[in-house]
């Protein structure tokens, strides 16, 4: 690969579930090479012969599969419709309708995918009905709304128009077409509006939802700052650094700097003239004052603007004939304007309009650098927290009632619930049982898909318990309310632990129980909360047996929000050593980090800069992530050895780099990360060289439940200065997950660290099984080649965790979705739990479409396998039929 080429970053997260964002990439076109020689009359017909039959062949499948889909379609559509009509029916006859089994009572029909979600819910109201605690009350709402809840959303609505069949494999909550979390805002850009009424510009000025203000530190490294709180003459300095910085970019046609945005903007903070008077709580002489107030900055920028101009054109006399005008219409249309603020318990941004009209949704058009910013930061208020605070799942079905009326829980003595000490549940004959079968070496060796997920949630449910401590335990049998709901808990885990049990020889139904059983973990979690946040820094590096003897003592362990927070805070801590750092990647690093620190910054490049003396930042990850370049056809590990090196002998005059490591696709006790330690051991220990491993939570680490939110991460470093500066990854606030995904991060270490790995292991496996099965037409044939579908390969020693598909040439986009029709039909021929989620690492086999220009570039088609090692060969099966289409 061209390693000056400018890689095209899609996003990966668009609102079609199947589809990904398009950008542009390179055209490939020409005719595949046959093994014999097209000179002879007789090869040329059996060429011709062999295209004819594919063909024919693709084109009945093509034409099955629209007809299946449009008949899923009417069907569904059908089926809405009378449900509607029904709905309706009950509604004006005050009818209300009994489940089938019998647990629940509605109004409105109870779709067979949100059964589990409404008896959650129905037997939460119940508690909630009994109790006048206002955080008790919170709690449960909060338990109602999370239940089932994910990260990466199942769009099962847009799903089972396509496949009816995908609606009864999965249990959901009722928001099943949300929005992929991390990019909600771009999604969804009203979903502050409730907060927003109680602020200055409601309808003018859009609010971004965080979970903290103290977000400054980030400022720098992608934007000019100028914040309200200091000088006008400061101001100035940074306006005309701003100016320089841009027109050194075109010094010989400076009059195209004009039509070209600024590849570092302008981000004026108000938050210290503005925070107090934005809440103006819809009171017109609060909302006048805020007006007032904000007409006064908007002179003072403009005067700043006039003077720092007149200085730059002082500075450049050839630019004094432009009009100040059309300076100034740059600096106001590359300029974001914000206040931060908090609202009772949210906190969030509020992007004003200044220079710019933002009604609607004008900010993504007008402020779309400030918006890739807070994704790739991920700044945007987090999973739990939205649920937490924002969404309301609690009153979306009032009409949902559990119609089973037993005593009440205060006339219930502590000697006669189900479970009076908090060890019964595993006490049980089924517990016993379950984890005999699933510990031993025969499961293990011939069905470690339920070998995994069994034995690693009887850990956790063990450890969880093992957690609360008598007094808690007596303080919680103590309080009718609680007790209710941890008794009720425990009692659902039991049934979902015996159906599982049932269901040994069905992995999609043995799969969903198991995740049920996660749900519930969920709510012990959030009522009992036993972990300290202190916790999971002590916990990690007891868990890092891969960490060389004499460097453990240097280990420091945190939790943050995500992994692209995490690697946001380790380019801020890096701006306390340089303000100005040099900072590369390698091939394969996550799209969006390469983006944040810029896709021209990789180390190829800056190896071969003579006048590059100094290289602050490497980051790297061993196993590459997926590449959408159309000429991409190998994956190939990293040596991160080999680069690390290169920089100590050829571009480190400070003597001092930071790696960061993307440690996602790898195991947490990673003998490559063994390895680069060990060799690198006295550079650490030296001060020369600062490791910081990182990881996105929401992929293996919730064994595929992905319904918490954190990126554990670690560094090993001397402890000394410079290098206490990294301090703020554990220190500061921006960076500190919610407390629900504490609890599961510190429980998951403690206890199941051997099983994460053991998931990891069993999902990298299948997928090199398949990678080793794709037929020689689907490989890679040369450079030469003319292939308009192809499977890339990957270096043997790789962690591979993704099948990845190129389709290439005119008509690409609608082959790829043809194609994924064809996945998701031999997937659930054979009841295989399949779905489009924007995310990987799921017990589930994931597929998803990543579309480049549709009229002259690629579609990426990544096939995520899932847990189950007996589903390889239908995913095998369905890779071999694509040969048909590699022919033509």
């Amino acid at each position: 690969m061209d390693n000056n080429k400018k890689i095209n970053i899609p996003n990966y997260h668009f609102r079609d579930p199947l589809v990904a964002q398009e950008a542009v990439a390179p055209k490939v076109y020409g005719t595949i090479p046959s093994s014999c020689s097209s000179k002879t009359h007789e090869c040329a017909l059996a060429s011709f012969k062999i295209r004819i039959s594919s063909s024919l062949k693709v084109l009945k499948r093509n034409i099955t599969l629209g007809w299946e889909v449009f008949v899923s379609i009417i069907k569904e559509g059908f089926t809405k419709l009378l449900q509607l009509i029904s709905d309706l029916a009950h509604r004006i006859l005050h009818i209300r309708r009994l489940s089938y089994h019998g647990l629940l009572e509605s109004v409105a029909t109870i779709e067979n995918s949100q059964t589990d979600w409404s008896l959650n819910l129905a037997l939460l109201k119940n508690s909630y009905k009994k109790t006048q605690d206002p955080q008790l009350k919170k709690q449960i709402e909060f338990m109602a709304t999370n239940y089932l809840e994910k990260s990466a959303p199942i769009y099962l609505n847009m799903m089972k128009l396509l496949q009816r069949k995908i609606g009864v494999l999965f249990q959901v909550g009722p928001y099943t077409n949300y929005h992929y979390h991390r990019m909600g805002f771009r999604q969804n850009p009203g979903l502050g509006a409730e907060i927003n009424k109680n602020l200055a510009f409601t309808h003018k000025s859009p609010l971004i939802l965080t979970d903290t203000t103290e977000v400054t530190q980030f400022f720098p490294l992608n934007f000019h700052v100028i914040d309200s709180a200091i000088s006008e003459a400061e101001w100035e300095t940074t306006l005309t650094q701003a100016l320089n910085a841009h027109f050194s970019k075109f010094a010989k046609e400076p009059r195209q700097a004009f039509s070209q945005a600024m590849n570092v903007s302008l981000l004026v903070d108000l938050t210290s003239s503005l925070e107090e008077l934005v809440k103006t709580n819809g009171k017109r002489e609060k909302e006048e004052a805020f007006e007032k107030q904000l007409d006064s900055i908007r002179t003072s920028l403009n005067c700043s603007f006039d003077r720092s101009i007149e200085k730059f054109r002082m500075q450049h006399p050839e630019l004094s004939k432009i009009s100040t005008s059309k300076f100034k219409k740059l600096l106001q249309q590359n300029s974001t304007c914000i206040c931060r603020l908090t609202l009772d318990e949210i906190a969030g941004i509020k992007v004003l309009p200044v220079f710019t009209d933002l009604k609607g949704k004008k900010i993504l058009q007008k402020h779309p650098a400030f918006l890739d910013f807070i994704e790739q930061t991920g700044l945007y208020i987090g999973a739990i927290n939205m649920r937490k605070h924002i969404l309301n799942g609690f009153n979306i079905r009032p009409d949902i009632k559990y119609p089973i009326k037993g005593p009440d829980a205060k006339d219930i003595p502590n000697k006669d619930v189900y479970f009076p000490d908090k060890l019964d549940l595993t006490k049980l004959a089924l517990f016993d049982r379950f984890l005999a079968k699933v510990s031993s070496p025969e499961m293990h060796a011939y069905s470690p898909h339920l070998a995994i997920l069994g034995e690693s949630t009887l850990h956790l449910l063990k450890g969880l318990l093992n957690e609360i401590s008598d007094k808690q335990w007596k303080k919680f049998q103590g309080h009718p309310i609680k007790r209710e709901i941890i008794q009720t808990s425990l009692f659902k885990i039991k049934e979902h632990l015996a159906t599982a049990e049932l269901f040994m020889d069905d992995y999609s139904k043995y799969a969903q129980e198991i995740e049920l059983v996660h749900c519930e973990i969920a709510n012990l979690l959030t009522l009992t909360a036993p972990f300290e946040e202190k916790a999971f820094p002590t916990i990690l590096p007891k868990q890092l047996a891969n960490v060389p003897e004499e460097l453990r003592p240097l280990i420091k362990a945190g939790l943050g929000k995500t992994a692209v927070n995490v690697f946001a805070g380790i380019n801020a801590a890096l701006l306390n050593l340089n303000p100005h750092p040099t900072r590369v990647f390698s091939t394969g690093f996550y799209y969006e980090q390469a983006s944040f620190i810029g896709n021209d910054q990789r180390i190829e490049n800056a190896l071969q800069d003579s006048s590059l003396k100094q290289i602050d930042l490497y980051a790297c990850q061993f196993n590459p992530n997926i590449e959408i370049d159309a000429d991409h056809t190998h994956y190939a590990i990293r040596d991160v050895k080999e680069d690390i090196r290169q920089i100590l002998w050829q571009k480190n005059e400070n003597k001092q780099l930071t790696v960061a490591v993307d440690c996602t696709i790898d195991y947490i006790n990673s003998p490559k990360v063994h390895d680069l330690l060990a060799t690198f051991q006295e550079e650490i220990k030296d001060g020369k060289l600062n490791f910081v491993f990182f990881r996105s939570g929401q992929k293996f680490d919730m064994f595929g439940m992905d319904n918490y939110y954190g990126s554990p991460f670690y560094m090993v470093n001397n402890g000394k200065a410079p290098w206490d500066a990294f301090n703020s990854l554990t220190e500061d606030i921006a960076h500190k997950t919610d407390q629900l995904s504490l609890q599961w991060f510190s429980l998951a270490y403690k206890y199941t660290t051997e099983q994460m790995d053991s998931y990891r292991s069993a999902i990298f496996k299948n997928t090199r099984e398949i990678l080793d099965g794709v037929p020689p037409l689907l490989q890679p044939l040369g450079k030469e080649s003319s292939q308009k579908i192809r499977i890339s390969t990957a270096d043997p020693e790789m962690e591979c965790s993704f099948i990845d598909i190129k389709l290439i040439g005119k008509g690409h986009a609608l082959k790829s979705r043809a194609i994924m029709g064809l996945f998701y039909k031999k997937c659930l021929a054979k009841g295989i739990k399949v779905h489009s989620r924007a995310s990987f690492g799921f017990y589930h086999p994931n597929c998803i479409i990543i579309s480049v220009n549709a009229e002259e570039g690629s579609s990426t088609i990544r096939i995520n396998p899932g847990l189950n090692p007996e589903e390889n060969q239908v995913i095998a099966g369905f890779i071999k039929e694509l040969v048909n289409d590699a022919r033509l």
